[in-house]
């Protein structure tokens, strides 16, 4: 009898040995999926950062060709005039 209960305790110690080895498995590849993740998802958004950077930079290298375009086609008067506007403060333009 007491062999039967000494051998049915070794095999539920073996079993629970398992199973506490099968969830440390488990937990450290939840852990690296985590950090998979995590820097999958910084390379998006750093990829994302230089296309805005990279359109940023393009948008404003348009808005500079514009606006010289627009003030070689503009006379003397209509410069002087943008620098007045340019220059004056909020409060006293009306």
């Amino acid at each position: 009898m007491k062999q039967s209960i000494r051998l049915i305790l070794i095999i539920m110690a073996a079993i629970l040995l398992l199973l506490m080895v099968k969830y440390v498995l488990y937990a450290n590849n939840v852990k690296n999926k985590q950090k998979e993740l995590k820097i999958a998802q910084q390379e998006v958004i750093k990829a994302d950062t230089n296309e805005e950077i990279e359109n940023y930079m393009f948008d404003e290298l348009l808005n500079y060709e514009k606006a010289k375009e627009k003030l070689e086609k503009m006379s003397l008067d209509e410069k002087v005039s943008q620098m007045f506007l340019v220059r004056c403060p909020k409060n006293r333009c009306k």
